[in-house]
């Protein structure tokens, strides 16, 4: 929420608009929960790159 309230020039406005409509708050909750997720899954992924042609890529078939 502080994240969000940061873009309006009255951020208090903004909390108490989000916290009065139950569905704006699941929203930004939703929001919230989606962002943790990603830095979550982001932060313990493990990457290695490979060179690809665009056929075995699509074909589902790479055992790389």
């Amino acid at each position: 929420m502080k994240k969000e309230q940061k873009n309006y020039k009255e951020p208090q406005q903004v909390i108490n608009y989000f916290y009065s409509d139950e569905e704006q708050l699941k929203n930004i909750e939703s929001i919230s929960l989606e962002e943790q997720v990603v830095d979550l899954l982001t932060s313990s992924a493990k990457s290695n790159e490979e060179e690809l042609t665009y056929e075995e890529c699509i074909s589902g078939n790479y055992q790389g």
